[in-house]
């Protein structure tokens, strides 16, 4: 009789102490010691941590004539739906940025498991939020997603097909194309966190 996790052809199941051990950093186990499904376990759940999300939510819809995150959309609003639909994918980390109306905004999302960051230069564009964001990632991540709150329409497909195209290829940047146009969410490698952060702020991620 097997001591081991019963086998099968998807992902090793994982019992409760497991869960318990890899999610408290201060238990740490050589990895000689851990069987290989936990191993396995482990390497992916490092894998998801490392890739963070950022969703700017910063505008103030001067257009709309009202905040349109805040818009009603499927059983929420605009933004809920962005977040929810991103925590429901590979993405290990989300960080909101807000700006215009962020006190709304930031109750709107309620008590979702995402980390705030408030861009007080949010009129300054769109990149000023990405660098607010950018600088809310801890210096060991491998790369970021970037999302624009206002798009509710990106599905976790979308989103986890983003990140296995970068974990199959290494490419440094992903984009997703349809029907031939550009789309989010946008995939960067860290690699190049300093010279994103040096690029120009009327011109951005376009430089």
């Amino acid at each position: 009789m097997s001591n081991g996790p019963p086998r099968s052809n998807g992902p090793p199941f994982i019992p409760p102490l497991a869960w318990t051990l890899l999610l408290k950093p201060s238990r740490r186990l050589p990895s000689v010691l851990l069987p290989n499904w936990l191993k396995f376990a482990t390497g992916n759940l490092r894998l998801m941590q490392s890739k963070w999300a950022i969703i700017l939510a910063a505008g103030s819809s001067r257009r709309m004539g009202s905040q349109k995150l805040l818009m009603p959309y499927g059983k929420g609003t605009i933004i809920e739906t962005v977040v929810d639909q991103v925590l429901n994918s590979k993405v290990g980390q989300v960080v909101v940025v807000l700006g215009a109306d962020h006190d709304k905004v930031r109750r709107a999302l309620g008590e979702r498991p995402v980390k705030f960051c408030h861009n007080t230069e949010h009129e300054k564009g769109m990149f000023s939020s990405v660098i607010c964001g950018l600088r809310s990632v801890p210096t060991d991540a491998e790369a970021v997603l970037i999302y624009l709150g206002d798009q509710p329409g990106i599905p976790p497909a979308v989103t986890n097909a983003v990140i296995e195209a970068y974990n199959d290829e290494l490419y440094g940047i992903v984009i997703p194309v349809h029907m031939h146009r550009r789309g989010h969410p946008l995939l960067v490698d860290l690699k190049y966190r300093k010279e994103i952060e040096k690029l120009d702020l009327e011109q951005g991620l376009r430089a």
